[in-house]
């Protein structure tokens, strides 16, 4: 019978009474009060808390009280203290900290003698030390002193609450990382485990699967698609698919609009780190490719236009000749004229010239006059090939009705009579593979590869390309998808006969196995778990964490700075580190502010600047460094027009004197006899141009 049945006894009393008790008894602890220490209990308590409340809600509770002989006004108390249990604890958390910051002062002051006795913590460094909530993230500005606290808090571990220090783990995310902190904790006489993500996958691997692996690097992966896509030359319909995206698209592997929406499509199902990778490729690609302008068949032409006519022409098996010698020139010049094509057929030739303008006769990089003078070559041409009778097509770059360039040089063709016979697409497959293996081939390899790389990272499973090839709209983006897949499977198989697993495989495979512990309750030693640069954290090593954390019901620790997150192009994802305790349901946020790094001057305006951007944490950074101006910037021309004379030796001139220029302003307010300047540039070259 439940308590509105009024029945005689009093354990839900006894109930709310024992969890006060317990709390009582944490709280005479001299400790840190972690929310698992008393969370079960808790909700062991929750439903009947509930039903009490709803008593009371109702004015009946105080006459349930007199039926079983029950104190009121006791009940009362222990009700209050369960509905403020979080702020109970909080409050005395805090005291705690407080009370440790004065009496282990001394110890706190010396904490870290024996690495660099200049080194003292400052106060948010000490309440970090003191904390122990089960997952914790510390918020570090740039130079505030990330890896002392590390080393701090470990040592505090150890010595005052009586860790073994090798169920103490420290993550981080290279080996020369881990080597600095190993270092660290050697002068300190810790012997703690330190170890980057991928080791700490290949142990939990080596030591929970009977079979060895070999370990390939991420050239393996390269090499392996690279040879499905230049062997499997049976597969037609394959083929075909690479073709349409990649040869019939004209040797771009994606335009802006398509680019576009690859993104869009691809944002909405978590693997918007593949971003910043496709653009750098894709943005390096365009820019080589403007500038070679190679076409399937080897020539270097003069325009993008060009390329793509040329490409047309080889696909549809037009035997043509690029720029030939036109045997009647004009009288008022020696030079040749050359046509942009000769397409020869039948024993006829037919000649093609591609006009740089729209058909309205509009060129947007012409000036006035350049514009009138391009005209007049495109009137003489006409008439040439009028005088002497030979047969000319031409196109426009761009069509008054909208349509593009390569379906109105279909319909001249026709026109023509110019037979279009496709070439099969194991010919022209062939054919890209043997001429553009160091030229756009490659680049395209390295895209599916970066791609198959961030779907790993990721840790998706074969039936996130069935979702794209449903959801994704665009044509050309489920081409590439469905690409991808054909290369994921090669990619695969090639591992499994080698025996082999990837640097992905190893967090992945190792993040498996966890699982499977914790369902086994096959617990790990750790107790700690710290996590260094938590900033770079990806989806895939942030999965790992959680089941280490899950596998050893050990604490969290992970210590970063937003604001100074780079690796989004190796999967990084910044919320995980921006939502950490919306992600881990409950968390404790501490911020290590002062920093020595930089000037507080220089420090306002960075952190003015990345503040605009809503998503990160607010922090105010405050450094004991003083510069009244800590930017100052000079300019220079690179207009070409105002070092005509010069040209590029002219800009670079101008860049050198006023770089001297600075340099000579910073030696001169700066009285130090061997003053060390460091000077960035964005490009190597450019330090060996000056």
């Amino acid at each position: 019978m439940g308590l509105f049945g009024y029945k005689n006894n009093n354990k839900e009393f006894m109930a709310i009474e024992s969890f006060c008790k317990q709390i009582d008894s944490l709280f005479s602890l001299d400790k840190f009060i972690s929310r698992k220490e008393y969370i079960s209990f808790y909700n062991e308590t929750i439903e009947i808390y509930k039903e009490l409340i709803l008593m009371e809600e109702k004015l009946i509770l105080k006459e349930w009280c007199k039926k079983n002989d029950i104190d009121y006004k006791l009940l009362k108390k222990y009700l209050d203290k369960f509905a403020g249990t979080e702020a109970l604890v909080k409050e005395r958390n805090n005291k705690f900290i407080e009370k440790h910051l004065k009496v282990d002062k001394t110890y706190l002051d010396e904490i870290l003698l024996k690495d660099d006795p200049n080194i003292i913590l400052d106060e948010e460094q000490r309440k970090v030390v003191l904390s122990d909530e089960d997952y914790t993230l510390v918020i570090a500005g740039a130079g505030a002193g990330k890896t002392t606290t590390i080393e701090a808090k470990v040592k505090y571990l150890v010595e005052k609450q009586n860790v073994d220090a090798d169920k103490i783990l420290i993550v981080s995310f290279t080996r020369k990382a881990t080597e600095e902190l190993k270092e660290r904790f050697k002068r300190l006489e810790l012997d703690v485990n330190i170890a980057t993500f991928h080791s700490i996958g290949n142990t939990i691997i080596k030591e929970n699967e009977p079979v060895r692996h070999r370990i390939v690097s991420t050239g393996y992966m390269y090499d392996k698609i690279r040879e499905y896509l230049t062997t499997k030359l049976d597969d037609e319909y394959f083929i075909k698919k690479i073709l349409l995206f990649f040869a019939s698209y004209l040797n771009m592997p994606f335009d802006e609009t398509n680019t576009t929406l690859l993104f869009k499509s691809l944002k909405d199902d978590n693997i918007t780190t593949l971003k910043s990778d496709l653009e750098t490729l894709i943005n390096d690609y365009q820019k080589e490719q403007t500038k070679n302008r190679v076409t399937i068949n080897n020539e270097r032409v003069r325009s993008i236009d060009e390329c793509r006519i040329a490409n047309f022409l080889y696909i549809n098996g037009v035997d043509y000749v690029y720029e030939p010698v036109y045997r009647f020139g004009f009288k008022d010049t020696i030079k040749p004229y050359c046509p942009d094509f000769a397409i020869k057929q039948d024993g006829e030739i037919i000649y093609l010239e591609h006009f740089g303008l729209s058909q309205d006769g509009k060129n947007n990089r012409f000036n006035e006059k350049e514009l009138e003078e391009y005209k007049r070559h495109v009137n003489d041409k006409i008439k040439l090939h009028r005088e002497h009778g030979t047969k000319l097509i031409y196109t426009f770059s761009k069509y008054n009705d909208g349509r593009d360039l390569i379906e109105h040089l279909k319909e001249e063709l026709q026109k023509a009579n110019i037979k279009l016979d496709t070439k099969s697409n194991i010919d022209i497959y062939r054919r890209i593979v043997k001429t553009a293996e160091d030229k756009y081939f490659s680049k395209f390899i390295t895209l599916v590869c970066n791609f198959i790389s961030k779907f790993k990272v990721n840790n998706f499973t074969m039936a996130k390309f069935d979702e794209w090839k449903i959801n994704v709209k665009d044509e050309r983006t489920k081409l590439f998808i469905d690409i991808c897949y054909q290369c994921y499977l090669a990619y695969t198989k090639a591992l499994k006969d080698y025996n082999a697993i990837d640097f992905e495989d190893m967090i992945n495979n190792a993040a498996n196995i966890l699982e499977k512990r914790i369902k086994e309750n096959d617990l790990l030693p750790y107790e700690y778990i710290l996590v260094d640069e938590y900033q770079d954290i990806s989806l895939q090593r942030f999965d790992l964490c959680e089941k280490l954390s899950k596998a050893s019901n050990a604490k969290i620790i992970a210590v970063g700075d937003d604001w100074q997150s780079i690796f989004r192009f190796s999967g990084a994802k910044i919320d995980l580190f921006t939502k950490f305790e919306e992600k881990m349901g409950y968390a404790n946020i501490l911020k290590i502010t002062k920093t020595y790094r930089n000037s507080q001057e220089l420090i306002d305006i960075a952190g003015n600047f990345i503040q605009k951007n809503n998503s990160q944490f607010k922090k105010e950074l405050s450094s004991p460094k003083n510069i009244k101006c800590p930017v100052a910037v000079f300019t220079y021309s690179d207009d070409t027009r105002v070092n005509a004379t010069k040209g590029k030796k002219g800009i670079l001139e101008e860049k050198a004197k006023t770089i001297e220029k600075v340099l000579s302003v910073i030696i001169s307010k700066n009285k130090k006899e061997n003053l060390s300047i460091l000077l960035l540039g964005r490009y190597g070259f450019e330090g060996e141009n000056l």
